[in-house]
């Protein structure tokens, strides 16, 4: 199911778009569960790794309507006990908005890409205390992934006409 979410999301039509508003707070509502629990507990690595993958691709189509999105989720996933959900979301944001298979109007990429760039401090400084709390190498590997995303935005941004 995580799967045919994570699918959806990267090939929603606008005619769908009405519905993303509520899926992406379901997404996060469960992910928030996910972090409440001791670690490990409830959704196995690849059911996380999905409905973080879908969740971060709707965050990418709901760039305006819920331009606070990115800042509301990291807020609710870092008071957890288990930081997996957090680190995992971060990761899916470090990779998707980038993904030539996400179909989403390159304006609106271009508007999440930039306001993620400008997000990237606090991305950088939640995956920073996550280490402090709970050192893991899925930490590590998240921090890999918003390293090597600043020189996607070097790619991506001037080919949108941005820079």
């Amino acid at each position: 199911a995580a799967q045919t979410v994570a699918t959806r999301t990267r090939l929603c039509r606008s005619e769908e778009s009405s519905e993303w508003p509520q899926l992406a707070r379901q997404l996060l509502g469960v992910l928030q569960l996910r972090a409440d629990v001791a670690a490990g507990a409830g959704l196995s690595s690849p059911v996380l790794r999905q409905i973080c993958i879908a969740l971060s691709r709707l965050f990418v189509r709901l760039c305006d309507a819920w331009p606070d999105a990115l800042d509301a989720s990291l807020k609710q996933l870092s008071s957890g006990q288990d930081l997996g959900p957090l680190i995992e979301l971060l990761e899916a944001l470090a990779e998707e908005p980038f993904s030539r298979r996400l179909l989403v109007d390159g304006s609106q990429r271009s508007r999440f890409l930039l306001a993620l760039r400008d997000k990237g401090p606090a991305m950088l400084s939640s995956i920073g205390e996550a280490a402090r709390r709970r050192p893991s190498a899925a930490t590590l590997r998240c921090a890999a992934c918003w390293l090597r995303a600043q020189s996607c935005y070097e790619e991506w941004l001037p080919m949108i006409g941005f820079g």
